[in-house]
């Protein structure tokens, strides 16, 4: 894998934490703390473990800008959920790995009762995750269509359906 990455075989230190809870403030504060050690450290690599149904679009782009950032390449393992805010944080990483039986996507923006908000917030967040896959050269109709029913993909999605994939 560190030659792959074009970094040295003789040494290469690896950041690793996790992301196994809601995406809220806290889990915020535990990542920039997290990334700005790894910093400091001179880490080669940061490396996330994920298992989250989502949370708070605020935090989450408020952990996506910060791995966008990140002069140190970030790679996400999806345990299992990288649903909602998760799939927003996953796309902002260099590289994507996922568990047999994993799934990312369903970023469709709801409330406190699992309602879909109205599409102010819909608006804001199918731009901010085509904006995400754009800047990690990633498909970006994909990602828009893990929040928008609308949003058809041939081959991968259907009208009426938001994406979530699978391994």
């Amino acid at each position: 894998l560190a030659s792959t990455l074009g970094i040295s075989q003789e040494k290469t230190l690896v950041y690793q934490f996790d992301i196994k809870e809601e995406i809220a403030p806290p889990i915020w504060r535990k990542t920039k703390l997290a990334m700005d050690q790894a910093h400091e450290l001179g880490a080669d690599l940061i490396f996330i473990n994920m298992n989250t149904y989502g949370g708070a679009v605020d935090a989450a782009d408020s952990i996506r800008t910060r791995i966008l950032q990140s002069k140190i390449p970030v790679f996400v393992l999806i345990e299992n959920n990288a649903a909602s805010a998760g799939a927003l944080i996953s796309l902002a990483c260099d590289s994507i790995f996922m568990q047999p039986g994993s799934t990312i996507g369903a970023a469709t923006v709801v409330n406190q009762e699992g309602e879909q908000v109205p599409d102010k917030y819909q608006s804001y967040m199918r731009k901010k995750m085509r904006a995400t896959a754009e800047e990690k050269g990633r498909n970006p109709d994909i990602a828009e269509a893990m929040v928008d029913p609308d949003k058809e993909v041939e081959g991968v999605s259907e009208k009426g359906k938001v994406v979530t994939l699978t391994v």
